[in-house]
């Protein structure tokens, strides 16, 4: 079947799909406006088959936890049932809009219409006769359940963790909570609320209308890697091309932020940037969000040698482009603010106070490591003759 894939308002390309293939599913697309068709197709010469894996990664994916009672339930394949809403997400703009079909971004956007909480209800595993299928949830990657709910006109998004202690949603609460003190980008605000007696994060959506969120690994596939570059250096240098501003102080809150809480899942798929859909430019980064797989969450017995704590430590400080791009935090604060945020947890208070003396171990020694990295920085500028930090 034909589609012209939107973005908003605006006709992006014309796509033939073909859903029995997979990734594949894309058997042909002409491009009709290349600024505003997803990053991940503009840097290929094979924008078929790139497409085909852009429609499938934003989707629910293969190994979500409950898919397959979703997918019993309503009796679709996830891609041909979110067409129901025109394949609608609520972080970008894009949707798929069948040829001869003359409906408009005006007419359907969740934004405008709302949208069914069906779909949330059975991502969790509970029951839901005849569900709605006009709903964003089906647009939401990662292996956890999600789903979108509104309050007050607003769209917050909820999201489980992993039994039997459910540490994500409160460990997504302590780093948020860790930002307020240390950040000076944005970042997302997380609550706990509580999803039929399990415990879920709760944060606002922070993608306005007209815009997009263009991860860093979409970023990096507009532009084809030299090989003498790595891949943070390609990110660095794909961020200048598209004149994205405050990009490093990003990275380097992400590298500070991930070093305190010990986050073994930071990867290019889940930080980035805010794209405007109608001037086609970058305004600046998104908001850090996804912190939960942290904490030493996937470990039995939290515990870290003071040394590889150091190790880690000295790596920050030396790759930071600015050595207080972050404001300082204690380790007395980051102990008392996981203790507090371990408050409403089933974790056992032996548990609670081994990790928050971890973190206050881990904070202790970056402040170190960050002051004898900024004097040696100093000392080298004062014998090269320059005053100040070149950005």
């Amino acid at each position: 079947m034909q589609y012209i894939l939107m973005n908003y308002e605006y006709e992006a390309a014309i796509l033939s799909l073909d859903t029995d293939y997979g990734t594949d599913m894309v058997r042909h697309i002409r491009i009709l406006d290349p600024e505003r068709v997803p990053f991940m197709i503009r840097g290929t010469n094979d924008p078929a088959r790139a497409m085909g894996k852009w429609i499938v990664r934003r989707m629910i994916p293969s190994y979500r936890k409950g898919l397959s009672y979703l997918t019993n339930v309503i009796g679709e394949d996830i891609f041909d049932a979110s067409l129901y809403s025109y394949g609608q997400s609520l972080t970008d703009g894009y949707w798929f809009r069948p040829i001869g079909d003359s409906t408009q971004w005006e007419a359907i956007g969740f934004r405008k219409t709302g949208f069914s909480n069906d779909i949330g209800y059975l991502s969790f595993g509970f029951a839901c006769e005849d569900p709605n299928l006009y709903s964003p949830d089906f647009t939401t990657n990662g292996q956890l359940p999600k789903t979108w709910r509104e309050r007050n006109g607003d769209a917050y998004l909820l999201k489980g963790g992993s039994a039997p202690d459910y540490e994500e949603p409160h460990n997504e609460n302590i780093a948020s909570s860790i930002l307020a003190k240390i950040a000076r980008v944005p970042y997302v605000t997380y609550e706990v609320g509580d999803f039929k007696g399990k415990p879920v994060s709760v944060c606002k959506n922070f993608i306005r209308e007209g815009t997009e969120f263009v991860s860093a690994a979409d970023l990096m596939s507009a532009i084809r890697r030299p090989p003498y570059l790595t891949q943070d250096m390609h990110l660095e240098e794909c961020c200048k091309t598209f004149h994205i501003p405050y990009y490093r102080e990003l990275l380097d809150t992400i590298r500070y932020l991930d070093y305190l809480i010990a986050n073994t899942d930071r990867h290019f798929g889940n930080f980035g940037f805010l794209y405007d859909v109608r001037s086609c430019q970058f305004f600046g980064p998104a908001p850090i969000f996804d912190s939960g797989t942290a904490l030493w969450n996937l470990t039995e017995f939290p515990e870290e040698s003071k040394e590889e704590a150091a190790a880690g430590a000295m790596s920050l400080a030396e790759n930071l482009s600015e050595p207080e791009v972050c404001k300082p935090i204690s380790g007395r604060t980051v102990k008392e603010l996981i203790i507090a945020g371990y408050k409403r947890s089933d974790l056992s208070e032996d548990r609670i106070m081994k990790i928050a003396e971890l973190a206050e171990i881990r904070a202790g020694l970056c402040k170190e490591s960050i002051h004898e990295a900024t004097a040696r920085r100093l000392n080298r500028l004062k014998h090269t003759g320059r005053s100040e930090f070149v950005r």
